[in-house]
Formats: C-alpha cells, sequence, structure tokens
C-alpha cells in the first residue's frame, strides 16, 4: 500500500512522484526560497490556476468539475 490511495483516480505515477520530490525537497529550502513561496501562498483559485498554466502550458488540463448530476470524488 502507497499511503496515497486516492491519489491514483486524478494523478498519474508521474504527476505523484512529481509531488513526493517537492515534498522532500522542501525540507531542504533556503530562508530567501521559503519567504519568496510563503508570498505566494496567499493567491486566489484562480490566480493560481493562471500561475500554473502560464509554468506548465504544456500541462493545461481541461477543469474537473463535475458534470450536473455526477458524484464527486472525495480524497
Amino acid at each position: 500500500m502507497s499511503g496515497m490511495p486516492g491519489f491514483a483516480r486524478n494523478h498519474d505515477a508521474k504527476e505523484i512522484w512529481g509531488m513526493i520530490l517537492w515534498m522532500r525537497h522542501l525540507a531542504q529550502l533556503s530562508p530567501p526560497e521559503k519567504a519568496a513561496l510563503e508570498s505566494r501562498a496567499h493567491v486566489s483559485t484562480e490566480q493560481h490556476q493562471k500561475m500554473m498554466e502560464e509554468s506548465h502550458p504544456e500541462a493545461v488540463q481541461p477543469s474537473r468539475n463535475p458534470t450536473p448530476g455526477a458524484q464527486s470524488e472525495h480524497h
């Protein structure tokens, strides 16, 4: 068991490993890097989406908003 059983429904193995590597990297951040990251942590959902699209245009996926009447997945 991986400890992240719900992730496979919405993320492929490459995305999951990217999250793992990011979490490992967080412990190694310098104080200026931490400050820069924290200053970006207070953005709206729309700002975050725009930032992600600009930094990773090849990874833009259609919205995962459920269609009316569809059951949503919970993590």
